[in-house]
């Protein structure tokens, strides 16, 4: 929730708050590979989702996003700061790259029982 990449869902964004969190049922943690592991290939899908976005929706070189991701800590940032992207369609942005499959993410117990 408090990750890396700016987000609408963070703590303190739109008024959320530790209480707000602490009465969620679920929360979801976006670490890519690091609480699920299947050898990248999710953070591969995502990469080729933003490749893909950055170039067809907004006209920018093929690895240009990875560049942005490498020199401001995550593509969005980048895209917002150097005014590749308005804000106005961040919302669009984290809907359509985060449309990828999740197949080889399974059950993992261990994590269930923490």
């Amino acid at each position: 929730i408090m990750g890396c990449a700016q987000s609408r869902v963070a703590l303190g964004a739109n008024g959320v708050t530790p209480a707000d969190l602490l009465a969620a049922e679920f929360l979801f943690f976006d670490c890519d590979d690091t609480l699920y592991q299947n050898n990248w290939a999710t953070a591969e899908r995502l990469k080729a989702s933003i490749d893909k976005y950055t170039v067809d929706e907004l006209g920018l070189a093929p690895d240009e996003a990875f560049k942005l991701y490498l020199e401001h800590g995550t593509a969005l940032r980048g895209l917002v700061k150097l005014n590749h992207l308005p804000e106005s369609r961040i919302e669009h942005f984290l809907q359509q790259v985060h449309n990828v499959s999740l197949e080889e993410i399974g059950p993992r117990p261990e994590l269930r029982a923490m």
